[in-house]
């Protein structure tokens, strides 16, 4: 079972963790109370847990803020990162030069309200019938998540969403990373609602899945939603069609392409 961080703990703990642990329990990293400021993970390795870093906060309304993890490895078979932290003050989170890896139908990163920049990442998800996730938003987001080169596997949803509220307006900017292995068949961005003012910056990127299909990149966006969607110089291929994504009113191609079965470029 979690133990979460009690007071006592958290006056004595030193501010950098060095080692591996997990194997078996329910969450490696499980921050219940968010008091503390500052945690950073330096070479861990955290496997065989549902989560790999959960900061939840639920038991109070600190701050939780400054957390950072570097040169980690994270198997969660959920997921890797979780914050779902109400205080709104579980801010500046940095991982860098970290490898995650998920079960089948997990998701990388589940956020809710903060600020999080990524550098680096290299994930790898199982294969099978459930959707493998990047990005959730699981409420409102009001900060700036910012994932910055690296390569991903078996990744089938870039981002999917809920429903926002019209005072947030929350920005994910995605660049320079490498999606490949993606299935093809699950929806590739997935969500909307009445109130998202979200903004999605994705550049110089490329997806790409390992066989060709001959169905549809699915683009599956709710009504009543103000997103705003942007691949810029992004690469595109394996499916055997790109109108759902070229025509969707919530999306803006600009110097995108995407590169047919005779290896041949065209333009988005």
């Amino acid at each position: 079972a979690t133990t979460p961080l009690l007071p006592s703990v958290r006056a004595a703990m030193e501010p950098y963790l060095n080692g591996s642990f997990g194997n078996g329990t329910k969450n490696g990293i499980h921050t219940l109370y968010d008091y503390w400021s500052g945690l950073s993970l330096v070479n861990v390795r955290i496997t065989d847990v549902d989560w790999s870093v959960w900061i939840d906060g639920a038991a109070n309304g600190g701050n939780g803020e400054y957390f950072n993890a570097y040169n980690s490895y994270f198997h969660g078979r959920v997921g890797c990162y979780k914050n779902t932290s109400p205080s709104g003050q579980a801010l500046i989170h940095t991982l860098t030069s970290c490898i995650s890896q998920t079960d089948n139908g997990g998701t990388q990163f589940w956020v809710t309200s903060t600020q999080l920049n990524v550098f680096g990442w290299s994930c790898t998800q199982a294969g099978g019938a459930a959707a493998n996730t990047f990005l959730h938003l699981a409420d409102t987001l009001s900060g700036k998540l910012n994932f910055v080169g690296g390569r991903c596997e078996h990744v089938n949803t870039l981002i999917s969403w809920n429903g926002g509220s019209g005072a947030q307006m929350g920005t994910v900017n995605i660049e320079g990373i490498d999606f490949v292995g993606m299935d093809g068949v699950q929806s590739f961005l997935s969500g909307g609602g009445t109130n998202c003012n979200y903004r999605f910056v994705i550049k110089r990127c490329a997806f790409g899945i390992n066989t060709p299909i001959a169905g549809p990149l699915v683009v599956a966006i709710n009504g009543g939603g103000n997103e705003q969607i942007i691949f810029e110089d992004c690469d595109f291929a394996g499916w055997g069609s790109y109108t759902q994504i070229s025509a969707n009113p919530h999306v803006t191609l600009i110097r995108c392409r995407y590169i047919d079965t005779g290896s041949v470029a065209h333009a988005l």
